[in-house]
């Protein structure tokens, strides 16, 4: 049971972390689109 936890824990670890480089890229994106419509 604890290993089984150990997996989960891990891969969404590693979810979250793709998610949250992929908000951030996004984030990047706009302000750079934001600042080109100037």
């Amino acid at each position: 049971m604890e290993a089984l936890m150990k997996d989960i824990l891990e891969e969404y670890g590693q979810t979250a972390a793709i998610v949250i480089i992929g908000l951030s890229m996004v984030k990047i994106l706009w302000a750079v689109m934001g600042a080109l419509s100037y």
